[in-house]
């Protein structure tokens, strides 16, 4: 199983220990590049298996992620086979998964990670053109020498809320920012990635909510940490999954059913947390229903997990 850190674009624990030195005599070139909003994301390659992640948790049901990376899948092995010195050895690619509406989707690589076989990773930026919306943006750069110390830290924030201050209004259809914030990094493998993330307030409505959950692919469905038995209300139910994912159903009368959407859990923003669920099996893939909501002349709608 890999770490979470190769997964998702996270920090590395060195900085949480300022300063960090740096290789004796050493000198990194930084390059900034923006940071698409998005679930992280990751691909993991082997000789024989390509593996999704949404946010550390590995992909075990079809999604659009999925679906984007197997339209290169000759591209990815080789890829693996320029990056890997022996077949031992796995390639991961992680990045954002990024929609700026319902018909633009896709996968923008940060890193490229490879780790053999006794656990050793060698980390660099990606800089490849393995995808079709590969283009390697360098909004401006720096040199360290010596250590990393808070200070290069404040300074790097500053530098990235200037960069990205301009796109403050540059929002995808459902009312989320283009840009998440700045990814500082080098093409040599002992400098650490830095990420400075905005912190911009985004009020979005329930409409806006509702078409942003419907963008994000699902990772996996039924995952239950602990056995849980009905009749349990939808947050207790999403509390002892290992990824909450639900779902929801509309009756479109006469018979007819509509595919159950999946919508990623947020607990203080979802309307059905107090929703009670019931055990059923009569429903393919689904554990747990509730009753149907709505009067018997308009549709009716209900939750599943």
């Amino acid at each position: 199983m890999l770490p979470q850190n190769l997964l998702t674009l996270v920090n590395p624990s060195s900085l949480d220990h300022l300063p960090l030195a740096l290789p004796a005599n050493a000198k990194f070139e930084y390059q900034a590049r923006f940071l698409p909003s998005g679930p992280d994301a990751a691909i993991e390659l082997t000789p024989t298996v390509t593996r999704t992640y949404i946010n550390g948790a590995v992909c075990e049901v079809e999604n659009a992620f999925t679906f984007f990376v197997d339209n290169y899948q000759q591209s990815l092995a080789r890829a693996y086979r320029k990056l890997a010195k022996r077949r031992s050895e796995t390639v991961v690619l992680t990045g954002r998964w990024h929609a700026k509406s319902l018909k633009t989707a896709y996968f923008e690589a940060v890193l490229l990670h490879v780790v053999d076989v006794a656990g050793g990773v060698r980390t660099i930026r990606y800089d490849l053109e393995i995808f079709d919306n590969d283009y390697h943006q360098s909004a401006m750069g720096f040199f360290a020498r010596g250590e990393i110390c808070a200070a290069v830290l404040t300074a790097l924030r500053l530098w990235s809320d200037k960069l990205t201050s301009p796109m403050k209004r540059d929002l995808t259809s459902y009312g989320a920012p283009i840009v998440d914030g700045v990814a500082w990094l080098s093409d040599d493998a002992t400098a650490p990635p830095i990420f400075c993330h905005n912190d911009w307030p985004v009020g979005l409505s329930k409409q806006s909510l509702e078409e942003s959950l419907k963008l994000n692919p699902v990772v996996k469905s039924n995952s239950l940490e602990k056995p849980v038995t009905g009749p349990i209300s939808l947050g207790h139910l999403m509390n002892a999954t290992s990824v909450p994912i639900y779902y929801t159903q509309i009756d479109l009368g006469d018979g007819e059913l509509d595919e159950p959407q999946a919508h990623y859990y947020q607990r203080d923003e979802c309307c059905w947390s107090d929703t009670l669920l019931f055990e059923t099996s009569e429903i393919e893939g689904m554990l747990f229903a509730s009753e149907w909501v709505g009067e018997s002349d308009s549709i009716l709608f209900r939750t599943l997990v």
